[in-house]
């Protein structure tokens, strides 16, 4: 089987069960009393007058379901005091150093608390949100810590909600510091904690996932209709901190985690299912004409860092079937087989739409080169 990325490796069983994620390091924490949620408005509109509310409140648990069934594979914390709670944020100091790449070493961080029952108790997975301080190690200013507040780790936790609980508790930590230059990477291990933080269960996001609204972006093939948020128009940044906006970008990073560790059964897979293949992994990119080329993908953002592979094809595979009904329609008459995977991964978990969760306000068709531009195809 061809790997999806240059870094070769073989893909696992297609619909193998979870693999129960390895120990999160235990870091050294201490408070930061400059660094509480700003209790000022955000651009008049966001307040953190709810920063104390309850983490068991109905606001924070997501709809009680019977249809999930807990296993072996399925893993809860007893406790997660998240950032409604926790006003203070806490120093992260890496029990491997700082000179790690893709590190965050300093970094503050909070936590955002999803809690769900199943089998008949309450569950609860505990991811850290990570951020530099107001400045760098080298003394930049950094923007992020500024403008971070509630309705930032809402809209994470919203995002996560829509997810059965064996994909969201591949997702242990995501870090906020615009090193990824588009919206999100989501790399796999390089299993080397000592050298390299990439561990294939943290996702690296930009803050323009928090302050732009929706809009067209650039494509390997055409233009795309960037999802930032499911509404068209709004942006997270803010809204009010119990907003019901969530991120079908961040659903694509999370994607990623769910193929390698979910689909492959390894962090350190990096390849994805035959289903999602692009004519790189079929080896006949140069036999092949424009048209043909881009029919391997649900949007034109579907190979990724240069590579004719289909990594970032499963990932928008993926996005598409939690974050709507249309798109979830479109894969199952386009690209059924790998629609056929998600469903068969996705177990009783209801889609999230009929959950209450909402879906995206409206799709937007990619504008494909091959076709001067144009809306060509009925995906």
């Amino acid at each position: 089987m061809v790997a999806c990325t240059n870094s070769g490796g073989g893909s696992g069983p297609a619909n193998s069960p979870a693999e129960a994620p390895s120990t999160f390091p235990s870091p050294v924490t201490s408070t930061v009393m400059s660094s509480r949620l700003p209790s000022e408005p955000f651009d008049g509109v966001e307040s953190c007058k709810d920063a104390q509310a309850d983490t068991a409140s109905d606001e924070s648990i997501a709809s009680s379901s019977d249809e999930e069934t807990w296993t072996d594979n399925h893993r809860s914390v007893d406790s997660c005091e998240d950032y409604r709670v926790a006003r203070w944020a806490e120093v992260y100091e890496d029990p491997h150093g700082p000179k790690r790449v893709f590190g965050y070493d300093g970094y503050l961080f909070r936590r955002v608390a999803i809690r769900r029952t199943i089998g008949g108790e309450q569950r609860t997975h505990c991811v850290r949100v990570y951020h530099p301080r107001e400045r760098s190690r080298e003394g930049k200013k950094v923007r992020v810590s500024e403008w971070i507040g509630p309705s930032w780790y809402r809209l994470i936790e919203n995002s996560l909600n829509r997810l059965p609980w064996h994909h969201l508790q591949v997702v242990h930590a995501f870090v906020i510091d615009d090193r990824p230059i588009l919206h999100g990477v989501a790399s796999f291990s390089r299993e080397d904690p000592s050298h390299d933080a990439r561990d294939g269960h943290t996702i690296w996001l930009n803050k323009r996932l928090f302050l732009e609204p929706n809009g067209w972006g650039p494509g390997n093939y055409g233009k795309y209709w960037a999802y930032r948020v499911n509404r068209d128009g709004q942006r997270a940044h803010g809204q009010v901190p119990e907003h019901d906006l969530f991120s079908p970008v961040l659903l694509h990073e999370v994607g990623h985690l769910v193929n390698y560790s979910v689909v492959n059964g390894s962090a350190a897979d990096p390849s994805c299912p035959p289903c999602a293949y692009m004519c790189g992994d079929h080896k006949n990119c140069a036999e092949l004409k424009p048209a043909q080329r881009e029919a391997f993908c649900v949007t034109s953002y579907c190979t990724g860092f240069g590579y004719a592979s289909g990594t970032e094809n499963f990932a928008e595979m993926y996005r598409w079937f939690y974050q709507g009904r249309e798109t979830r329609e479109l894969l199952e008459q386009h690209f059924e087989p790998c629609h056929r995977l998600l469903e068969s991964s996705n177990g009783a978990w209801k889609a999230p739409w009929d959950n209450g969760m909402g879906e995206i306000s409206s799709y937007r068709k990619t504008l494909w080169d091959s076709c001067d531009g144009t809306a060509c195809r009925a995906w």
